[in-house]
Parts: C-alpha cells; structure tokens; sequence
C-alpha cells in the first residue's frame, strides 16, 4: 500500500472513527473538541504500534509497518491541524475564566415602622435639644434616605435644629445624590448655606 494511499484511507478511518463516536468536525465545539481528544488518544496507539513494529523480525514486514505508522501520525496531524483551523475560524475557544466581580455590600435602610418609631419618639419631647438627643441614640447602626432624613427635620420647629439634624444623619445617608432636597427643606437661605457648608 501506497504512503497517498494511506493517507486517504487513514483520514477516512479516523473520520469513521469520530462519527461513529458521535462526533462531526463541522459541527460546534463540543464535537470538535471531543475529535480533538480522540486525534489524541489515536496518536498513542500509532506510537505503540510503532514500538511494536520493532519486535517483527521480517525486516520487508517491519518497514511497511514503519511506514504504515508514519503515514498515520501524518494523517492525524493534518487532522488535528483542520480541527484548530475550524475552531478558531468559528470562535469556539472557550473564554479565559474570570472570577465574578465582587458585589457592593447591601446596606440596610431603615424601614418605615423603625422610623415613625423614632419619630414618635422625638415628637414626645418638648424642645429642640431633647429631640436631637432621642435621634443622636436612634441613628447610629442605621442608614436612612435622604427624603427619610427630610422627614426627620419636619419634626423640629426651628431652622437651627433642622440642620444639627441634618448634619448628624448625613453620614449614614444612602443616596447622597438626592441630598439636595434636605436643603429644600429649610426655610432661610442662611440656613441653608449652613448645611452645604457641614455636609459637602
């Protein structure tokens, strides 16, 4: 037998071979992945004949048997070589691994009954400075919203209060980007500039 002849032969053999595993070099990744693995496992049988082939006495025996192998780790090369082509033409390669960026800790806000609690509380005092002490021990451990924090100020009578209030619960503040409308919130533009000056 012929080495072109062989070659012809052996491709079709291994071709049969991946069919018949269930695999089609044309298809998607999985297929060609899987007929990469067995050009694999087919190119350690061609060494082991090879190794076998050197126990033969008949020298004539021993060459076509040498060149039989030889011809086959050819044709499993351009095998293998056409398996590469279409799987980077097609893009099949999987991606690198990368790790899920990590997720932004989930902060708590305080929910509506927690509020009307403190609320209720402050508005059991009489004057301003009570008031402040009953949010001063409410707020640490908990975050409010900044329309929450509006709501806080509406208990106190007088602009001066509204901004210590204000000043106290801006660091456990949520959504620092709707923080303009604590400002709207007090009367005086004095006052105001108060609270842009203590929390910005």
């Amino acid at each position: 037998m012929s080495r072109s002849t062989w070659s012809a032969g052996s491709l079709g053999f291994v071709l049969g071979l991946a069919c018949s595993a269930g695999f089609a070099v044309a298809a998607p990744m999985a297929p060609l992945t899987a007929a990469s693995a067995l050009v694999v496992r087919l190119a350690d049988h061609a060494y082991a004949l090879d190794r076998l082939s050197d126990g033969v006495q008949d020298r004539s025996l021993r060459a076509q048997m040498k060149a039989e192998q030889r011809a086959l780790s050819g044709d499993l090369g351009l095998l293998q070589a056409t398996i590469d082509q279409q799987l980077a033409a097609q893009d099949l390669r999987a991606p690198p691994h990368r790790p899920p960026a990590p997720r932004a800790p989930v902060v708590p806000v305080t929910g509506d009954a927690e509020l009307q609690g403190i609320l209720a509380a402050m508005e059991a005092e009489s004057f301003g400075r009570d008031q402040l002490a009953v949010l001063a021990s409410a707020a640490p451990g908990r975050h409010f919203t900044s329309g929450q924090v509006v709501a806080v100020m509406d208990t106190f009578t007088f602009d001066s209060d509204r901004v210590e209030a204000a000043t106290l619960l801006y660091p456990l503040v949520v959504d620092p980007q709707n923080w303009y409308v604590t400002t709207a919130a007090l009367t005086f533009s004095s006052s105001k500039e108060t609270l842009r000056s203590r929390t910005h």
